[in-house]
């Protein structure tokens, strides 16, 4: 079977960036041999000469855009005109050299500068806690939970099983738990695993969502629903350390919304 990663060639813009580090590695992953990087200062990808002599220079016969023009709060109310440009021709320059040059596929993915609808300036850290993990760590009770769904029948979990009570870094927590529609009609519900670090060394939410599941069952039937979350997803970012899986105590919690009191729970530690 032939590989399709190996046997074409890859050009990304952008390859230098955040996203683009790691989707570099995967690349390379699925066995990619011919990437070529195109980004600043060797690309200036608003400029017409620039986008040809990429696609010159790499002959691709895929383009992966992820490079883009972005900044904060501050730089996008005093550069809106010129950062809507300058990503405006990047991808519209792009997209026309690959459409002359009939490229095999062209992938583009899009930017956003993303705040609260009202956010002051300026923009504390502490805002990035809105939303339902906030309203747990401040003890407010939401109106709706979040996660928090209406039905025509009700459900039961039951019978909460891990694959393992103690995990490596490397691993992945698998939870396993029975789930039965306990009313008279026919429905679906979405299970909602989240999980806790009680002793944690640093300000965490009270809990986070980390993996979920919809799940739709007749009257009366019951599945056996299994759930996995990576332990790197368990992470926390240090500064100066980079994203850090953090070794101690954890809880798991899986209901049918973030304040679920009928919800399973089980201990588990990373080492």
């Amino acid at each position: 079977m032939s590989n399709f990663f190996a046997e074409k060639r890859f050009t990304v813009t952008g390859g230098n960036g955040f996203f683009g580090k790691h989707l570099l590695r995967r690349l390379e992953a699925r066995g990619a041999r011919h990437v070529h990087v195109a980004d600043l200062p060797d690309y200036d990808l608003t400029r017409i000469e620039d986008v040809r002599r990429m696609y010159d220079d790499g002959r691709p016969d895929v383009v992966l855009h992820l490079a883009a023009v972005v900044g904060g709060i501050g730089a996008n109310r005093e550069n809106p005109g010129k950062y809507f440009y300058d990503n405006l021709m990047m991808g519209v320059q792009l997209i026309h050299e690959a459409h002359l040059r009939r490229l095999e596929k062209f992938v583009a993915l899009g930017t956003i500068c993303a705040y609260p609808k009202f956010t002051p300036v300026p923009f504390k850290e502490d805002d990035l806690w809105n939303g339902y993990r906030k309203l747990e760590r401040d003890g407010a009770a939401p109106a709706f939970p979040f996660g928090f769904g209406l039905s025509y029948t009700t459900f039961n979990f039951a019978n909460l099983r891990l694959n393992e009570a103690s995990l490596q870094r490397q691993g992945s927590l698998q939870c396993t738990l029975e789930v039965s529609n306990t009313g008279p009609v026919a429905g679906a519900t979405v299970v909602q695993c989240y999980v806790a670090v009680p002793g944690s060394r640093v300000e965490r939410a009270p809990k986070e969502l980390k993996a979920f599941r919809r799940v739709e069952l007749q009257p009366g039937e019951t599945q056996t629903v299994t759930l996995t979350i990576p332990v790197k997803d368990l992470a926390y970012y240090d500064p100066d350390t980079g994203w850090t899986v953090e070794p101690g105590a954890y809880r798991l919690i899986v209901g049918q919304h973030s304040l679920d009191q009928q919800a399973l729970q089980a201990e588990f530690a990373i080492q």
